[in-house]
Order: C-alpha cells, then sequence, then structure tokens
C-alpha cells in the first residue's frame, strides 16, 4: 500500500526532491503527481561516474525516454484511483 502513502507525502509536500534510479515507477508516481498538483520538483539521477546530475527540464523525463517505467507509474495511478473510488462507495453506505 505504498501508493496512499505517496499520495499523502505529495499532498503535503511544497516541493519534490527525488534521487532517482532510472528505473522506479514509484518515484516517478510522484513526480507524476507533483506535476499534476503543478509543484515545483527537483530530480536527480545517478551519473556513470557516481555522481548526481540534475534534470533541470522534462523533456528527460518523457515516456519517450523511459517508457516502461512510465507505463508503470501510470498503471499505479488507475490502481490507486480504482482502490479510491471503490472506498468512497462503500464510504457513503451505511447499515441503517
Amino acid at each position: 500500500m505504498h501508493a496512499v502513502k505517496y499520495r499523502t507525502m505529495t499532498a503535503l509536500a511544497d516541493t519534490g526532491l527525488m534521487i532517482w534510479d532510472t528505473l522506479s515507477s514509484g518515484t516517478i508516481s510522484n513526480l507524476i503527481d507533483l506535476l499534476n498538483q503543478r509543484k515545483p520538483y527537483q530530480i536527480y539521477v545517478p551519473g556513470e561516474d557516481s555522481n548526481l546530475y540534475y534534470l533541470f527540464t522534462e523533456k528527460y523525463l518523457g515516456p519517450e525516454c523511459y517508457q516502461e517505467v512510465f507505463e508503470e507509474a501510470e498503471k499505479r495511478f488507475r490502481t490507486f484511483a480504482k482502490r479510491t473510488s471503490k472506498s468512497e462507495i462503500y464510504e457513503d453506505q451505511t447499515l441503517f
């Protein structure tokens, strides 16, 4: 249930600071969530020389560069949305 933690974290955050291994779809899910909320972010990736490099523009992060990771991140958002909508339906129902 990392999705609830991630959504809460991005909702409470004023800005995002991420170090991304270019493989984790969880980091990209957070990034997408921050972008959807129009919150600023900084994302760094490790270089081959063990230094961290700032990705200063979204063109380096786009789905065309990391298609599989973005697809998994979008899948996670869809799953979270389904779970959220189901729980809202059940919250409206009462026994009486």
